[in-house]
Formats: C-alpha cells, structure tokens, sequence
C-alpha cells in the first residue's frame, strides 16, 4: 500500500509521484489538502501495472489558489478502480488509461481510456 497525505499552509506547494505498481494488488492513495490561499502545482506518473488496483486521488483546496495538476495515470490490465475528489480545483491534465479489464472511474474530468465512468 502506498498512502501520502499532506496538510499545508505555505503559500507555494510543488508535488512530484512517481508511483509503479508491482505484480500484486497495488492500493495507492494520494492526498493534499491545503489551508490557506496557494499555489499548487503536481506532477504525476502513475502506472499500477497488471494486477486488481486501486487508486484515490484527493485535493481539497481554497476556489482561489492556482492549481496545476498533470500527467499520466495507467491502471493496467486487471479490474481497477480509480477515485478522483478535487476542490477548489482550477486546471487539470490527468490522462487515466484504465487498460484491459472491468474498471471504474469515479469523479475523474480528465481524458479516458478504457474506463466505465461513473
């Protein structure tokens, strides 16, 4: 299981995942909330590779920080389940390629591959 929560008050937050999943259930959960008005920018590489994965992206932010939030998301082969929750979200390039498989999308805005949106 991969878990990275953050709670800040800086006015200026940059957060870079790398995340590669193994040949297992892969159970990632990325979270960020932040206080105060920010700029926030995250970019992210996540491939989960071949297996049943589960996936939960939260951001819960102020409507008037600038936030940048890109890059590719690959659940891989399997029967994944991906969960987007965002607040204060305003500009978005995530890629969710959900591969081969039954897979679920919650919440995601993004351009998809693959994946039964819900």
């Amino acid at each position: 299981k991969v878990l990275f929560e953050m709670i800040s008050s800086s006015p200026r937050v940059t957060l870079n995942h790398n995340v590669r999943g193994g040949a297992g259930m892969d159970d990632v959960n990325l979270s960020l909330t932040t206080l105060n008005t920010a700029s926030v920018t995250s970019n992210v590489s996540i491939d989960l590779g071949q297996s049943n994965d589960k996936l939960e992206m939260k951001y819960d932010g102020l409507e008037s920080n600038t936030n940048i939030f890109r890059g590719p998301i690959v659940l891989g082969g399997g029967d994944d389940e991906a969960k987007l929750e965002f607040r204060g979200l305003t500009n978005y390039g995530f890629t969710l390629d959900c591969g081969v498989g039954t897979d679920k999308a919650v919440g995601f805005r993004v351009n998809t591959t693959g994946c039964e949106l819900n």
